[in-house]
């Protein structure tokens, strides 16, 4: 498991809408819709050990999970309500026109 990476960096505007904080790289150096706005600067990150990553990573997907379960839920209700308006169709009396 890496423990440390280091980085390159440098804030950069987006057709000059605000601050991004991007990775110095040739496709961002190149790419016409970015100016960089500083001089790069190199910063070591030290990675969290995995009894702190993993509960959140866990916690992150449960709650997608639970999205993702309401969402379906919710979609499915919508079908059956459909199914029960059809199904109220079928059953109506048709009016008659000879009368």
């Amino acid at each position: 498991m890496k423990t440390s990476s280091t980085e390159n960096i440098a804030l950069y505007s987006l057709y000059g809408s605000g601050e991004h904080l991007k990775t110095v790289n040739d496709w961002v150096e190149e790419d016409e819709d970015y100016t960089r706005l500083t001089e790069p600067l190199e910063v070591t990150f030290t990675y969290l050990p995995d009894e702190v990553v993993v509960p959140g990573q866990i916690e992150s997907l449960q709650a997608k999970a639970d999205r993702v379960r309401a969402n379906m839920m919710e979609q499915i209700a919508s079908i059956e309500e459909e199914i029960s308006k059809l199904r109220a169709i079928t059953f109506q009396p048709q009016e008659n026109s000879d009368a």
